[in-house]
């Protein structure tokens, strides 16, 4: 299990690099609001991706424990960034905006403001725990919503525009899926097979959002053919 944990947390790693700077590559060409919501939102992922990957299991200093707290930060910003990249081409609805907003600033600050995460292995604290039912809270209705509006507005769209929108719709589920599992398991020291679960979540969700926002041109070509 070991091997196979390390194989895919290098596969999400390059995923989601790749991700983030495919999206800020397409802002540059493109500009465009929806062009910067995407490579905000997947250029945190990825910032998340690379200095998670570097930070110690376990802070030894200051500067460690504060970085672990902006991962966080960034993590519960992802969902809201997505759905800022919806609403620039999908017309939000102002109460659920209001919503998502209060949502996330108060799943940030939950982030910076809390304690020190604790270990895998160490118990949950009652402060701690009532955070993560807020950020599932947020990722769940967020991606929910993220998820119905791409697969429900991409009826009666061309081939190409409605499996893009409904493949990143699954993406955005996916991810949600992906962040639950991992929320509802167990603590433990070593590798687990829910664990595994939710790393092969996260690299299929992450190549559905590749193929939703940029997909090669063969398979635009294969999209194209009932057509």
């Amino acid at each position: 299990m070991a091997t196979l944990h390390q194989v895919l947390g290098l596969v999400q790693l390059l995923v989601f690099t790749a991700l983030g700077l495919v999206a800020v590559g397409q802002w540059w060409r493109r500009r465009g609001a929806p062009a910067a919501w995407l490579a905000a939102t997947f250029g945190v992922l990825a910032t998340v991706a690379l200095v998670g990957d570097l930070l110690p299991d376990q802070p030894q200093s200051a500067t460690m424990l504060w970085a672990r707290k902006l991962i966080v930060a960034f993590v519960v910003l992802f969902p809201y960034l997505l759905y800022r990249f919806m609403s620039s081409f999908l017309r939000p609805i102002p109460w659920v905006h209001a919503i998502a907003l209060v949502l996330t600033g108060a799943a940030v600050a939950g982030a910076v403001l809390l304690p020190p995460i604790p270990e895998p292995s160490a118990p949950r604290s009652d402060v701690f725990q009532l955070y993560i039912y807020l950020v599932l809270l947020q990722w769940g209705s967020l991606s929910a919503l993220i998820g119905y509006r791409f697969w429900h507005e991409g009826r009666g769209q061309p081939t190409v525009c409605r499996r893009r929108m409904r493949t990143l719709s699954l993406g955005s589920v996916g991810l949600a899926v992906a962040l639950v599992v991992a929320a509802a398991a167990p603590s433990t020291d070593g590798v687990s097979a829910t664990q595994l679960l939710v790393e092969l979540f996260a690299v299929a969700s992450g190549l559905l959002f590749f193929m939703g926002f940029a997909p090669p041109a063969l398979v635009r070509r294969a999209w194209r053919r009932p057509e």
